[in-house]
């Protein structure tokens, strides 16, 4: 037998009831799906915000880098020119400093043999001459040299000794030899006693003695 339902509206309540029949027997699963489906798309858009904020913040960074490594470059340059400029200029002064020493040394040894005679001369006495006068050697602040002369007695030894003592500039004297010599006198006369010596000193010229001192003269008054 075929049943036929006449009423109206009836076929589309039956149908709006089984679909929400059906909606409601719908299985958990499918909706914790869908959650897990959710968040795995939040968390997609999170990982790409991130990503991108880092890739901004990490081209910025390296601008501030490369713009810091730049000015350490400059300033590098900079410094290695002050230095080398500063090393030349070193060695300009060591190269001066060197010919004001060797201009220094010349010019103090330049009257060296004047001064030594001069005071030589000073010390001798009229009993004495000399035969020969030599440099020994050359030290740093002094000039050791070698006296040979003769005399007519001992006296006249010891003075010329003794004035070599007494000067400023002369030190360290010392006798290295003494000859008593005859000397024969044709004809009846006697022969002539004399002594040769060699005497041994250094000269050292100190700047305290090389200005002259002059006397102080008192300054006349005027009315």
């Amino acid at each position: 037998m075929i049943e036929i339902d006449l009423s109206p509206g009836g076929g589309r309540s039956g149908n709006g009831a089984s679909a929400r029949a059906s909606a409601a027997r719908r299985p958990l699963r499918l909706y914790l799906r869908d959650a897990w489906i959710v968040a795995s798309g939040l968390v997609v858009v999170g990982c790409a915000v991130v990503s991108t904020a880092l890739l901004v913040s990490g081209r910025g960074r390296t601008a501030l880098v490369a713009s810091a490594l730049d000015s350490a470059a400059r300033d590098s340059l900079r410094i290695a020119t002050v230095v080398s400029e500063s090393r030349a200029m070193e060695s300009r002064l060591d190269s001066l400093g060197d010919r004001a020493s060797a201009i220094r040394r010349l010019d103090s040894r330049r009257f060296l043999w004047p001064r030594l005679l001069d005071e030589v001369a000073r010390a001798l006495p009229d009993e004495a001459w000399l035969v020969q006068i030599a440099q020994l050697d050359a030290g740093e602040g002094a000039t050791r040299f070698s006296v040979e002369g003769r005399s007519i007695g001992t006296i006249a030894l010891s003075r010329f000794w003794d004035g070599l003592e007494a000067s400023d500039f002369i030190r360290n004297v010392r006798l290295l030899s003494t000859e008593h010599l005859v000397e024969p006198i044709s004809g009846s006369r006697p022969p002539r006693t004399r002594y040769s010596f060699v005497l041994e000193a250094e000269y050292e010229a100190r700047a305290s003695h090389s200005a002259e001192s002059l006397p102080l003269t008192a300054r006349p008054e005027f009315p």
